[in-house]
């Protein structure tokens, strides 16, 4: 079982990715996507490419 650091969950919209796990979560539930989607949104999100709508970031975490 792998543990995932701080630096592999990031939130951002409303939505949290666990790079660690490979889930996408809204705060209804899941959030299900296609492996090519999940495939370019992990780049994304590791380069900070990815905001929220404030476009501040604390702690590694979008917010």
């Amino acid at each position: 079982m792998e543990i995932a650091t701080v630096d592999q969950v990031f939130q951002f919209g409303g939505y949290t990715l666990d790079l660690g796990e490979g889930t996408l979560r809204h705060a209804d539930g899941p959030a299900f996507l296609r492996p090519k989607a999940y495939a370019l949104l992990t780049p994304l999100v590791r380069r900070r490419v990815v905001t929220s709508a404030t476009g501040r970031q604390q702690n590694g975490r979008f917010r």
